[in-house]
């Protein structure tokens, strides 16, 4: 991505910009510069994530609570529970 602020390519900038293929972005109100910015920035550090089972359990009663809702009430069949 290239920015410009208060700013035009040129014609040759403009032929460089297309045969390579670049985005190319004009603003004049600096808050939108900033905004755009972290938005995109925001895209592209998106977190990875990854899952690993640890533990198995099995379900062996679900009770009701006013405070709580349901809780299940489980057995742990391998591995462990955190």
């Amino acid at each position: 991505i290239l920015v410009g602020f208060n700013v035009r390519a040129d014609a040759s900038a403009r032929k460089v910009i297309e045969a390579e293929s670049l985005d190319l972005r004009y603003y004049s109100v600096i808050y939108n510069l900033i905004d755009e910015v972290k938005a995109a920035m925001s895209g592209m550090l998106s977190p990875e994530l990854k899952q690993q089972i640890i533990g198995l359990a099995e379900v062996r009663d679900v009770f009701k609570s006013p405070k709580f809702g349901a809780i299940a009430g489980c057995m742990v069949t391998e591995g462990t529970i955190k």
